[in-house]
């Protein structure tokens, strides 16, 4: 399984906005950020290594 999806989640009366990228493994790296960054950081590079983690297939 692979592809990322897009997520909308409620956190203690806030909207919270994510993204998901499948793999087959059952380890996971969750990437937490805030401020004014954008979920993918800064210039994508969060984006890049979740991708690549996912490929590798954790």
């Amino acid at each position: 399984m692979s592809g990322r999806e897009h997520l909308l989640f409620a956190c203690e009366g806030s909207t919270l906005i994510g993204t998901l990228d499948r793999a087959a493994g059952k380890t996971a790296l969750l990437i937490v950020s805030g401020g004014n960054e954008t979920r993918a950081g800064a210039w994508d590079g969060q984006a890049w290594l979740a991708a690549r983690v996912a490929a590798a297939g954790w």
